[in-house]
């Protein structure tokens, strides 16, 4: 008999492995068919695995989504806001699989505004093929990076190539991989970016004054409206980080159609308008179909958009400004604030918004526990019918047995008869001829 070692820790590519005689005779996970060793090294390889992943995704993108419009307001003291949560660290987030290689990879977050709604609950392998050239497989579905598309969706291996400093890095699922330092063909790495993220969640504002829930810009209705159109939210859209916020001065105005028109100055400026899709709305300037309560989205030419919100019917010449908020009492502006709580309905998870996070963890694991549950069903059907076959031919029937036990025992009656008989035949014989 040889016994089996479980390794102390888990391995570089973060699984639990059971060797053969010793930790290092690691035994491939495909040759346990199935048992209690099996059921275990499948929860916490497999399940747990997809279950941090998916809890530091959601983890990751709450506290970019909420950084980056914390960032786009004023605090109690008029100054641009902070990071709420403390960044995340990647430092364990790349294993070397290649101990000899001398490559050295990072992770960081893409600095494009969209990144932290693009996030894939996955951990993802690495490959050099040659200096400067690797090729990225997804683990979660098996795809694998296509640097012409900057999207996995390539079923077979496909080279993509680290650009020289300081273009030295691959951006793909709002993730950023930084080449200090090239391998050699055949070195690998495994990307684990979610893995420790859930853990590091924690608050970095030691003061409600640092809570940055002003708008830096704010809008003014002119004195001859007719007040039947109100200002629902104005609030600043967080750009790529390290972007641009100045600020234009913006007027908008409506005709007796119901339309608006907009323009930009002071400095005067080319000013786009975008649907809640996201398509620019044709003529430049307008006017534009106005709809009470859809958003509007405006954007100046190297300045940060403005989404705005007016709820009401217009009245021909009503007119809005939207300035800076700097020089105002913050104590009265809660526009970022309404920013900060529209991060809830915004599409950030595969389909599901940040407030329902929760669903497609919460689905998975008791999807997980109902698969258990029906294989731990099946496999107890299985070895109770298995049970069942060596008991019907190794067990001990009583009540045959106790009827071959009377057999046995009429037979000895029969036998002690016969030679009862036999004995007084020769009895008999010997008494005739004495």
């Amino acid at each position: 008999s040889t016994p089996l070692v479980g390794s102390e820790s888990i391995n570089a590519a973060g699984r639990y492995t059971i060797g053969f005689g010793s930790a290092e005779a690691v035994i491939n996970e495909g040759l346990l068919a199935g048992g209690q060793l099996k059921g275990a090294l499948t929860f916490y390889n497999d399940d747990v695995a997809d279950v941090r992943n998916q809890l530091g995704r959601m983890a990751l993108s709450t506290i970019e989504l909420f950084n980056r419009q914390h960032a786009a307001g004023l605090d109690l003291n008029g100054e641009p806001g902070r990071d709420f949560f403390n960044p995340v660290s990647f430092g364990t987030a790349v294993t070397r699989l290649t101990p000899t290689s001398t490559a050295a990879l990072s992770v960081s977050v893409d600095p494009a505004a969209d990144a932290p709604t693009r996030f894939k609950a996955s951990d993802y392998a690495v490959q050099y093929v040659g200096a400067d050239q690797v090729v990225i497989r997804r683990v979660s579905d098996g795809a694998y990076f296509d640097p012409g598309t900057g999207e996995f969706s390539a079923t077979s291996p496909v080279t993509a190539t680290f650009a020289a400093a300081p273009n030295n890095f691959l951006t793909f699922d709002g993730l950023r991989l930084t080449q200090s330092a090239t391998g050699a063909a055949g070195d690998q790495f495994v990307l684990r970016p979610f893995a420790s993220v859930a853990a590091q969640v924690s608050v970095a504002l030691t003061s409600p004054s640092q809570l940055a829930v002003a708008s830096p810009v704010l809008i003014e209705a002119g004195t001859g409206n007719a007040d039947t159109l109100e200002v629902e939210a104005l609030y600043r859209v967080p750009v790529a980080l390290g972007g641009p916020l100045p600020q234009s001065d913006i007027a908008i105005s409506f005709n007796a159609a119901g339309q608006f028109t907009v323009a930009a100055t002071s400095p005067a400026a080319a000013v786009s308008v975008q649907s809640p899709a996201g398509n620019t709305l044709t003529p430049p300037g307008g006017p534009y179909a106005f709809t009470s309560g859809q958003e509007i989205i405006l954007e100046v030419a190297g300045q940060a958009p403005l989404r705005l919100v007016l709820r009401g019917a217009p009245t021909d010449g009503d007119t809005f400004t939207i300035r800076s908020a700097a020089g105002t009492d913050m104590r009265q502006n809660a526009g970022n604030g309404q920013a900060l709580l529209a991060l809830r309905d915004l599409d950030a998870l595969d389909g599901y918004t940040l407030s329902d996070g929760y669903i497609p963890v919460f689905a998975a694991v008791s999807s997980s526990i109902q698969v258990a549950k029906a294989d731990s069903e099946f496999a107890t059907r299985v070895a109770d019918q298995a049970e069942s076959a060596r008991a019907n031919q190794a067990g001990v029937n009583l009540d045959e047995e106790a009827a071959r036990l009377l057999q046995f025992q009429q037979a000895y009656q029969a036998a002690a008869k016969y030679l009862q008989s036999i004995q007084s035949i020769f009895d008999t014989l010997l008494s005739t001829f004495r």
